[in-house]
């Protein structure tokens, strides 16, 4: 799967499908457009999402423009975003895995 994983990671192609899949380009737009009606529909209320980490990295790079480009993010990791007055988000809790300690 070297061919995939070079498409994937290491070009920097947007458009690349592996094993048929979704090209990052489309996963953004689909995360866009989600993000789009979250807006509408649940405006001036506190939303949950609930996602894997690819979708999660797309979220926060779409809202935090200077997000740190390699983060990953751990199995269960919570995040947490904050609009303030301006509209500007930030983020509070970044990757947190804590509730996994016993």
């Amino acid at each position: 799967y070297k061919d995939i994983f070079d498409g994937l990671f290491k070009v920097n192609d947007e458009t690349f499908k592996g094993h048929g899949g979704e090209s990052v380009k489309e996963v953004r737009q689909r995360v866009q457009e989600l993000w789009n009606e979250i807006q509408i529909k649940q405006r001036g209320k506190i939303v949950v999402i609930v996602t894997h980490g690819g979708t999660k990295h797309h979220i926060i790079r779409m809202l935090i423009h200077d997000f740190f480009q390699d983060m990953q993010f751990g199995n269960t990791a919570v995040t947490i975003l904050k609009k303030d007055h301006d509209g500007v988000y930030q983020i509070t809790l970044l990757s947190d895995t804590s509730h996994l300690q016993e």
